[in-house]
């Protein structure tokens, strides 16, 4: 637990909207009753996030880090407040979702009653203690990104492997996943799977263009060596 680096982890609505589902069905012990009551919390998450271009460390909703010690935490820029760090985007929406129950937000989110909802999170010094901070453009923010996505269709969310991992653990592991995706799109394009190639070291009589290739293999350092050979051999 402590510091860690700010990492960019950007989503699509669709994703956001299933981990606020999911999130809601944690901490509340039952689906969402209503579109809102997930479409609230999306929406300020929105708000908060810059519709999640600008979202780090999966913290759906800013949340700050009450806790340095016992907690991952980030600093998203210079200067900033402490920022909680969460492994999985479920895990941020959990964290904010259950920081909404508990200070009241929730209740007004299922009524579909955004001056109330936006009302508990002032009391609860969400965007500054009274007077501080302007709630009726923040106020006006939910809204809009309400109605934007008033016919979103969540897709259903899942924890997955990242469950219970640290940010760094998950953010490694989703990069090797997607170094073997690149390297598995690469050999495909490559014709890594050619019929040719895979029967090369059965043939007891090899043509010229299988022996250019087995003799370029054995140099090595030689990403495609059916290319080259078909470019010498002009086959």
């Amino acid at each position: 637990m402590g510091q860690v680096d700010a990492v960019k982890t950007p989503y699509v609505a669709p994703v956001v909207a299933g981990a606020f589902v999911y999130a809601y069905t944690r901490v509340v012990g039952a689906p969402p009753p209503a579109q809102s009551s997930y479409l609230m919390p999306m929406a300020q998450s929105a708000v908060e996030t810059g519709y999640w271009k600008s979202m780090f460390n999966n913290n759906a909703g800013n949340m700050t880090a009450t806790s340095p010690n016992t907690q991952d935490w980030m600093f998203e820029y210079a200067g900033s407040h402490r920022f909680r760090s969460y492994s999985t985007l479920g895990a941020g929406a959990v964290d904010m979702v259950t920081w909404l129950f508990k200070h009241g937000a929730l209740a007004f989110a299922d009524a579909n009653d955004l001056t109330g909802y936006v009302g508990a999170l002032q009391r609860a010094c969400y965007v500054g203690c009274p007077p501080e901070g302007d709630m009726n453009a923040y106020a006006a923010g939910i809204s809009s990104a309400m109605h934007k996505y008033s016919g979103i269709v969540p897709v259903t969310y899942s924890e997955g492997i990242f469950a219970g991992m640290s940010t760094g653990s998950a953010i490694a592991i989703g990069a090797v996943v997607l170094a073997v995706g690149a390297g598995a799109a690469y050999a495909l394009h490559e014709g890594f799977f050619d019929r040719f190639e895979r029967r090369l070291g059965a043939r007891e009589n090899p043509t010229k263009l299988e022996r250019c290739v087995r003799k370029v293999k054995r140099k090595g350092n030689v990403r495609n060596p059916w290319a080259v050979c078909r470019s010498s051999l002009k086959v």
